[in-house]
């Protein structure tokens, strides 16, 4: 072994306390020879990393309190939140690098059609990338090192609510009502992931801890918090939860089936199958044979499972998702814009609207006109969170 590798090798096996001054006497330049080592453990507490490249390095369950993080490279780091979050300067230093990052080359040039989506001539600032693939058009941000997918709900017309024909439907689920989106609107691909949800707030209450899978035990109020923090960090985003008629929308996709039929392949959207859609296989829907379930969440997404035809991941199962509406008991005069029901007329309502079924609920509760409720304190380890941006749901017209 080279003079060069055992220095790398002595910074690796480094233990809790005395990095800085290794890096002082070894040689290696900081800016360079850092990169895509291990750091897991190092004890960084109290010391000024400005110029440190630390590019793909692993630097889960290292120290930052009180260090001084401006002026460092943490790009591809594998790391789990709050590790960077200790650091006395991490807000400022976490602004700087989302400047860095936005500058661009030159402006980017959009085509007619993105221009009319984002409704401006340059994409708005929260959107670090965005696209078209096999599903339709995407955009994404991303916050302290985490990375969110939006899919673009265009514009068009659905039926909310089920035909009376539909199996083991539920009264609430009618009538049937026309919504029209005369504006597109962005949804997240996934619920909020724990890995998101824990950059945003600095705390995971989730039972099934796991980085990627959906964050859980979350009532109402802290939507309504985490919301608020993500729109003030992402620096001209804003998002909201979804109104009931926008999350059937994008369930639905198109399909008028009790499954969107991207997600249900095997029973073209009729049913549904645990290896499709994660709820309670001892309760299937329609003449799907019974199977045990898996008992717990999944992740976001992946996993064998696939998305719908929009690209949006796990609208059926996994866990309920909160919406915007206050409940009431049928869809009569629902909003047929699409807009948020903000009050029910019926006395003492207490409730607001969820949507999905979930890993522990039976199939039925898992199709796309499913309606749930529940009060908005009431924490649970089946209920998630999913936003949607876009449409402003109090007026019916787009954001711009």
């Amino acid at each position: 072994m080279n003079i060069y590798n055992q220095k790398l090798q002595a910074l690796e096996e480094t233990p809790e306390t005395g990095f800085i001054s290794l890096v002082k006497t070894s040689g290696l330049d900081p800016a360079r020879d850092l990169r895509y080592l291990n750091f897991e453990t190092v004890d960084f507490a109290d010391s000024k990393l400005e110029g440190f490249d630390f590019t793909g390095a692993r630097i889960h369950g290292a120290q930052f309190s009180g260090a001084l993080i401006s002026g460092a490279i943490f790009d591809a780091v594998q790391w789990t939140l709050p590790e960077l979050k200790a650091a006395k300067d991490f807000e400022e230093a976490f602004v700087s690098w989302r400047q860095q990052k936005q500058k661009p080359s030159a402006p980017k040039r959009l085509s007619p059609e993105w221009k009319n989506i984002w409704g401006s001539t340059t994409a708005p600032e929260w959107a670090d990338e965005f696209g078209t693939d096999s599903y339709g058009k995407w955009s994404s941000f991303t916050y302290a090192g985490v990375t969110q997918v939006l899919r673009y709900c265009p514009p068009g017309r659905f039926l909310m609510g089920s035909p009376e024909d539909e199996g083991e439907r539920f009264d609430n689920e009618s009538p049937e009502v026309g919504v029209t989106f005369t504006s597109g609107f962005w949804l997240f691909d996934t619920a909020v992931s724990q890995d998101l949800y824990e950059a945003v707030t600095g705390s995971n209450p989730s039972q099934f801890k796991s980085p990627d899978g959906p964050v859980e035990q979350v009532n109402l109020y802290d939507a309504q918090s985490f919301v608020k923090r993500l729109n003030e960090l992402v620096s001209g985003f804003s998002c909201r939860l979804a109104s009931e008629s926008e999350w059937e929308y994008a369930c639905r996709a198109g399909s008028t089936t009790p499954f969107n039929p991207s997600v249900g392949v095997s029973h073209g959207g009729l049913s549904i199958t645990p290896d499709e859609v994660n709820y309670d296989g001892n309760h299937p829907y329609g003449d799907v044979p019974k199977r045990e379930g898996r008992q717990r969440t999944v992740p976001v997404k992946g996993g064998g499972f696939t998305p719908n035809n929009w690209g949006i991941w796990h609208m059926h199962g996994n866990v309920w998702e909160w919406c915007e509406d206050v409940w009431s008991d049928s869809h009569e005069d629902a909003d047929k814009s699409g807009l948020a029901r903000s009050a029910s007329g019926q006395e003492d309502n207490q409730f607001l609207v969820l949507r999905g079924g979930s890993w522990v609920r039976n199939a039925r509760n898992c199709r796309s006109a499913f309606r749930g409720r529940s009060r908005p304190g009431v924490l649970s380890g089946n209920a998630g969170l999913r936003f949607a941006a876009g449409q402003d749901i109090s007026t019916g017209k787009p954001e711009v």
